[in-house]
């Protein structure tokens, strides 16, 4: 089975094939409430599948100041007919730069995310402390995306812009 996301209006919605991308069923929203995401060329909404056929979903939402915003995530267990609420992943609640996430499942169903985040950026500046670019976080979850684990810092310095693939 072929997944698809895209952004429709203020929707993350997924669709799927069966027969190689020749014809793909009626679309699902993702997101049932309306939210500003953040869906320019090098920032779309992303895709995995679970070992056991769980539709996971990965994008960013918008903050209200430019280059801002949260990586949020829902999941499907039926499919892809209906997703669970979407939910921030980013655990700091700081309205900083948390974009360009990436997502991946490995061999025993365990879901991780990884993504630009900002808020080391944040407190080097707030300490006077000179800090370049931003950093690599990271989370994962055991048990198909019902929780994560607190976010981790990979490396301190990373590029901001540069995107990351799992």
């Amino acid at each position: 089975r072929l997944w698809v996301t895209w952004i429709d209006g203020q929707h993350v919605v997924v669709a799927s094939s069966t027969d190689r991308g020749r014809t793909f069923g009626a679309p699902t929203r993702v997101t049932t409430e309306a939210e500003e995401i953040d869906a320019t060329g090098d920032a779309r909404p992303k895709v995995a599948v679970g070992t056991a056929g769980e539709v996971y979903v990965a994008w960013t939402r918008r903050g209200t100041r430019p280059f801002t915003g949260d990586i949020r995530f829902a999941r499907s267990v039926d499919g892809g007919r209906s997703f669970s609420t979407p939910r921030t992943v980013n655990d700091d609640g700081l309205p900083i730069g948390h974009r360009f996430e990436s997502l991946g499942v490995n061999e025993r169903g365990e879901l991780f995310m990884v993504w630009i985040d900002k808020r080391d950026l944040e407190q080097a500046l707030a300490d006077g402390e000179p800090y370049a670019g931003a950093a690599l976080y990271y989370t994962w979850s055991t048990d198909g995306g019902v929780t994560f684990a607190p976010n981790r810092k990979i490396k301190d310095h990373v590029c901001e812009c540069c995107r990351i693939a799992l």
